[in-house]
């Protein structure tokens, strides 16, 4: 087989190892969802399209539907800012939200209150993130 016949995927070889000293990457990582300039609404859990039941008091948030992926990010925890007050609380994905806009979260009470005032509040501005497990 000639030399032109190999695929190379190496920027340079060291002729010594024979190990590529610049390897490309093949792929690269899709980025972690992420909101900016949402808003977040409170809802009463119940059971959730992750499954499992859930309650009031759960630290639990539905996802839109856009990222919600049929459960790709269920059990995952996502950290939530409220830019306006500047207070912050981490949520585990346990449910979709079909009324959600794609920056937006539907959270449980308990969150909610991490993150506003009150529930009376009833919306509050976020930004969030999906976080590593």
């Amino acid at each position: 087989m000639a030399q032109s016949d190999l695929p190379v995927a190496l920027d340079s070889v060291d002729a010594n190892s024979h190990r590529g000293v610049g390897v490309r990457a093949a792929h690269k990582r899709a980025a972690k969802p992420k909101g900016r300039g949402g808003q977040a609404t409170w809802y009463k859990p119940g059971l959730g399209n992750c499954g499992g039941y859930n309650k009031e008091s759960d630290m639990i948030l539905a996802l839109p539907m856009s990222v919600y992926s049929g459960g790709k990010y269920c059990g995952k925890m996502v950290k939530i800012t409220n830019p306006s007050n500047g207070k912050t609380c981490t949520a585990k994905v346990a449910d979709s939200c079909p009324g959600c806009g794609p920056r937006d979260l539907d959270v449980s009470p308990r969150v909610f209150e991490k993150i506003s005032k009150s529930l009376d509040d009833g919306v509050a501005t976020i930004n969030w993130d999906v976080r590593s497990v």
